[in-house]
């Protein structure tokens, strides 16, 4: 993938919050902490074999959030949070790529996104909103297949520890798809 563009600055936040519209304004806490890896990001997004249409914007931050890694926008922009403490490379690879697999998913038509569902044995009520616990959500089950797909064995135990549906899907419909 070439036509991304990473900017590892704090200009989205203001008055320590991230508000981009659209009714979800993350608090952010202030402590400083570290921003992820920018080479290792460029790395990880040069080994993506999706094709994305419009060009990508990711956000390293510093400030972090207090439950999520990273935000993915409809507008092709990702945000990564900052970190206390040590995170390995293979948990940096991870939080990119399965906020990369939200995005991809919202590139899907709904006919490959129905046949995902299907494939994947992810019950018909559950949406990407509402009433369907997080970890049940399709878009969370596809962004984790995603980045286990593209980011391989590195990342499987990260991946395991947070898909219910992991051991049960041949994975090779995500890679037909990308």
């Amino acid at each position: 993938m070439n036509n991304y563009k990473i900017i590892a600055d704090d200009s989205l936040i203001v008055n320590n919050k991230l508000d981009r519209g659209g009714g979800r304004i993350y608090e952010m806490n202030p402590i400083p902490s570290h921003r992820y890896d920018e080479a290792l990001v460029k790395v990880v997004l040069d080994s993506v074999p999706y094709k994305f249409t419009r060009k990508l914007n990711v956000f390293l931050l510093s400030y972090r959030h207090k439950s999520v890694k990273g935000v993915a926008y409809p507008d092709n922009t990702i945000v990564i949070f900052g970190y206390l403490g040590r995170l390995g490379d293979n948990e940096q690879k991870y939080v990119v790529l399965h906020e990369l697999g939200h995005l991809v998913w919202n590139d899907l038509s709904r006919k490959k996104k129905d046949k995902y569902k299907v494939m994947r044995k992810i019950p018909k009520s559950a949406n990407d909103y509402g009433m369907t616990p997080y970890k049940d959500r399709p878009t969370e089950i596809f962004a984790d297949d995603f980045a286990y797909t593209v980011g391989g064995l590195s990342i499987k135990k990260l991946y395991e520890n947070n898909s219910k549906y992991a051991s049960t899907f041949n994975l090779k419909y995500i890679k037909s798809i990308i």
